[in-house]
């Protein structure tokens, strides 16, 4: 066990397998075995739970796994394909179990834990391969199972809604909203170049894993020249080299010193302007009050 000691709820083992499995309990309804209510059945962790699908591609080779708590270890597994068992070891599958740190949450609270990473290796992938696979945990208790649905790795979107945010003499920000990651780690892309010229300069503006919630990206392009019209595009391409059509051109301005400037100077002037007015108005209604009085 690892990461437990500074939790105040997590005081021994026996204490964190019955605090964790209570946890998992209440998520998803598994039950204590009757003969023994002190130690809990295996269970999936949350990162098995949230890739029901997991993906490959048509020719080579693939990993799909599961990574489970169990204490004790479970007795036996079993992989099937659309329902039909898969034997231990031949020409297309290969599987396996090693011992592995897995991390889970116990009351909103990241730990370590000491489970197993189940995996069915498949070889040389063809179409019929893309299919439903279950793993089934037998132990002492009920039979726990978990399906993967294994799909084939498919090119990246193009990045949504690319537009500019800001500019200054120097730099320009864009924002866009990603899409599609084909199954496989994105990393984004940004093309720009100075309108007239033929060769684009790339830059990278950030990576979005496959289990990462979309939210919407900014970047901040630097160094640029002032007083220049710019054309952008972006593309996303993903770990399995494959990439995303490109964004239509955007077409934006930097910014010039001179407009700068100019503002810089007429704030001052209209500040002095504005004051001698006030100091004229003051001196016209001091006039006019004294004549009033018979006093000019």
């Amino acid at each position: 066990m690892q990461n437990t000691a500074s939790s105040p709820f997590l005081r021994t083992l026996k204490d964190l397998q019955k605090s964790y499995f209570q946890e998992k309990q209440v998520n998803f309804g598994i039950k204590y075995s009757e003969k023994n209510k002190e130690t809990p059945q295996p269970v999936f962790t949350t990162d098995t739970l949230d890739r029901v699908k997991q993906f490959g591609e048509f020719g080579k080779a693939v990993e799909i796994y599961v990574n489970v708590y169990s204490v004790p270890k479970f007795i036996s597994y079993l992989w099937e394909c659309d329902g039909k068992p898969i034997s231990h070891n031949s020409a297309k599958y290969e599987l396996n179990y090693n011992p592995t740190i897995v991390v889970d949450k116990i009351h909103g609270k990241e730990v370590q834990l000491d489970g197993y990473n189940v995996t069915l290796s498949i070889r040389d992938l063809k179409a019929d391969n893309f299919a439903n696979y279950t793993v089934t945990l037998k132990s002492v208790f009920a039979d726990l199972r978990h399906t993967i649905i294994l799909e084939t790795a498919s090119v990246p979107e193009t990045p949504g809604n690319f537009s500019k945010t800001a500019t200054s003499t120097t730099t320009i920000t864009v924002q866009w909203d990603p899409n599609s990651s084909g199954g496989y780690k994105q990393t984004f892309y940004i093309q720009y170049r100075v309108q007239g010229l033929l060769k684009w300069r790339n830059v990278s503006a950030g990576d979005e894993d496959i289990n990462e919630l979309k939210r919407r990206r900014t970047y901040e392009l630097k160094k640029l020249r002032e007083g220049r019209v710019y054309e952008l595009r972006m593309f996303s391409e993903n770990t399995a080299m494959k990439r995303s059509n490109v964004t239509d051109i955007l077409i934006v301005f930097t910014d010039t010193s001179e407009s700068t400037t100019s503002s810089a100077v007429i704030g001052p002037v209209v500040g002095v302007v504005v004051t001698l007015v006030i100091v004229c108005a003051s001196f016209i209604v001091i006039l006019l009050i004294k004549r009033s009085k018979g006093k000019i």
